[in-house]
């Protein structure tokens, strides 16, 4: 536009020098040194974070491994329990039926000598 005054660019300072050509070289090295030094730091940061939070989620996981492990060996250990209940009733299931077949065996000899008897 007509009659405006354009700006100087930000990086530019008097009589058109650069900003940057106005900081000492020992300010700017320093300043330099600085900012690789901050960038170092956030890196170490974010790595040593980066471990921080792997070690913690690496204890959560070992937990629930070991809650895992502790009921799967309690689940274990029932069904073992259940198992040798299962064949203890077996066992007397079986003695059960082999003295109800030896009664019944009794009862129909003892019918059979009533029958015999009363006729």
């Amino acid at each position: 536009m007509a009659g405006e005054r354009q700006m100087d660019p930000p990086w530019t300072g008097f009589g058109g020098a650069r900003c940057t050509e106005l900081v000492p070289d020992k300010v700017r090295s320093a300043l330099q040194n600085t900012l690789k030094d901050y960038s170092w730091i956030t890196l170490i940061s974010t790595f040593e974070l980066r471990e921080q939070l792997a070690a913690e989620a690496t204890a959560v996981v070992q937990g629930e491994i070991d809650e895992l492990r502790k009921r799967s060996e309690e689940a274990e250990e029932k069904l073992a329990r259940t198992q040798k209940e299962m064949e203890e009733y077996k066992k007397l299931t079986e003695i059960s039926n082999k003295a109800m077949e030896e009664n019944n065996a009794l009862l129909k000899r003892i019918l059979a000598i009533n029958n015999a008897s009363s006729t």
